[in-house]
């Protein structure tokens, strides 16, 4: 059974170490066995390149017990059970405690809060597992997302060129 995270509108599944193999190897054939495997509806989600889930997979050998911050999460609106974006967290918690997130939300689904709800969910489950902070960078020009992150409670703690990065500490 994959971890799951759930919240009102959405679930968060996150996909084990089997399932990123088969996306670094056909991305459209996994997608398309995930959604039968978990009667998810069909969807035409863009998915990563194989390229990203090689690497996910490397990391995961290079830090044994790490799968469950280097596998991706994949993020389903539970009314229409539709894959509509990902979630995934870029490595194990550094030095400090922190670690960094990334995500995404497909074109089509984007302006209804489901990035925001998917963010928070992550951070609360970030925290659950030990990490100290979670951290995120944002193209310059990217401003929804800014907004995003900071609704999720997250301010800007410094700049890498021009490239705004967030933080949130944890409470606990």
């Amino acid at each position: 059974m994959l971890e799951r995270i759930e919240t009102s509108r959405l679930l968060l599944m996150r996909l084990d170490r089997g399932w990123m193999e088969r996306f670094s190897q056909n991305p459209r054939e996994a997608a398309q066995a995930l959604e039968t495997a978990f009667f998810l509806s069909p969807s035409d989600r863009t998915e990563h390149p194989p390229s990203a889930y090689l690497y996910a997979c490397s990391e995961i050998r290079r830090f044994p017990g790490g799968e469950k911050w280097l596998c991706f999460w994949e993020i389903i609106e539970k009314g229409t059970k539709t894959r509509i974006g990902g979630l995934l967290f870029k490595g194990p918690p550094d030095e400090s405690g922190a670690v960094e997130i990334g995500y995404g939300i497909d074109e089509s689904f984007r302006r209804r809060g489901y990035g925001l709800e998917a963010v928070k969910a992550g951070i609360e489950w970030a925290f659950a597992q030990g990490a100290g902070a979670v951290t995120a960078k944002v193209n310059p020009g990217n401003l929804a997302s800014r907004r995003l992150l900071e609704r999720a409670g997250m301010t800007q703690y410094r700049m890498i060129g021009k490239m705004p990065c967030y933080k949130r500490q944890s409470i606990h």
